[in-house]
């Protein structure tokens, strides 16, 4: 009996090994770059434009997220959790104000830091868009301005609930400043 349970401990030790699970932890660094390829079922979109309502945005928008960060996401218990931003200071009273502390770590995939630049392009760019999913918030925001690089404030018509979901991407206004919305990220989302 004793030869079995050292034989059956002799063959768990060396699984252990085999498969990396002896207890060491090891640590891979990511590989920077590349490209995410996703399957979905049914067809390919049209079109990569979040902001082109002559793409098929119903299919984009499932992928939206895993390419363009949002300020706020919600987890599977569905709180919402902050992304770019590290918190949000809001008023109770009129002017509803909301500032946004966009995170000091936040860069976009070819290094430039993320600003409060880029949340600025991005309402101005919704509120040009047609894609009724990208407008969120058109009727609601008042007003917003960079305070600095790294804060934007946002003054609200009135009082929303919804407010963590008035930027559910953000746009790299560096990337995009200057083109056609309409006419970028057909194929890929790269800087045109």
């Amino acid at each position: 009996m004793a030869r079995a349970g050292a034989l059956i401990a002799a063959i768990v030790a060396a699984l252990l090994v085999l498969t990396g699970a002896s207890g060491a932890a090891t640590q891979q660094t990511p590989k920077r770059g590349g490209t995410i390829v996703v399957g979905l079922p049914g067809a390919e979109p049209a079109c990569l434009n979040v902001v082109d309502v002559r793409c098929d945005t119903g299919t984009f928008f499932m992928l939206a997220p895993r390419v363009l960060l949002p300020a706020y996401a919600f987890g599977p218990d569905l709180t919402a959790r902050p992304v770019l931003v590290s918190g949000v200071d809001y008023t109770r009273r009129p002017p509803f104000t909301l500032t946004y502390h966009i995170r000091p770590e936040a860069r976009w995939n070819d290094g430039v830091p993320v600003t409060a630049r880029d949340f600025v392009f991005t309402s101005k760019a919704s509120r040009a868009s047609e894609v009724p999913e990208f407008v969120v918030g058109r009727d609601v925001i008042s007003s917003i301005r960079a305070v600095d690089a790294k804060t934007v404030r946002v003054v609200l018509r009135r009082r929303y609930a919804g407010w963590r979901q008035l930027f559910p991407y953000v746009l790299p206004e560096h990337a995009l400043r200057g083109e056609d919305l309409t006419r970028v990220w057909t194929d890929s989302i790269e800087n045109p």
